[in-house]
């Protein structure tokens, strides 16, 4: 959990997630994920590594709160550079549905993950990178369906 910070850093962004990004684009139900949010620190409090599918949705949420949020108040708020922090969510999000395997998962939680994921990073990067990376997931959709039909 090293792209991880202070809790108290991860609730401001969760709470302007909620302001901000979620009002418009409702991915997740914030009571299931509200519940969820407090077992996932309470799990990294006693040392237990939370579900890889949730900590998906936590750093995608992340990023999406970075993302839409303005240079100058992640400067003003946080004291650190806006690219840095959507860097790190970013590769954190990545390794997060990496490890939750994302191309082999039947969880709804990391499917949201990447749709999250997918839906913040088109507002970054060239639409022609956001493509790439689809069309790169869906060529293996038809080598999971096979596998598994």
């Amino acid at each position: 959990m090293s792209y991880l910070p202070a809790k108290q850093l991860v609730d401001q962004l969760m709470a302007h997630y909620w302001q901000a990004v979620h009002v418009v684009a409702r991915t997740v139900h914030r009571p299931s994920f509200e519940r969820h949010y407090e077992k996932f620190w309470e799990s990294l409090a006693l040392g237990i590594e939370p579900r890889t599918s949730f900590q998906a949705v936590v750093f995608a949420a992340l990023l999406s709160s970075v993302i839409s949020m303005s240079s100058e108040k992640i400067l003003s708020e946080f004291g650190v550079d806006k690219q840095g922090l959507v860097d790190n969510f970013r590769e954190a999000a990545e390794a997060a549905l990496s490890r939750a395997n994302l191309l082999g998962t039947t969880k709804l939680e990391t499917l949201q993950a990447f749709v999250m994921y997918l839906v913040r990073l088109r507002m970054v990067y060239d639409r022609s990178c956001l493509s790439m990376a689809v069309e790169k997931q869906s060529l293996s959709i038809p080598q999971f369906c096979s596998s598994k039909c």
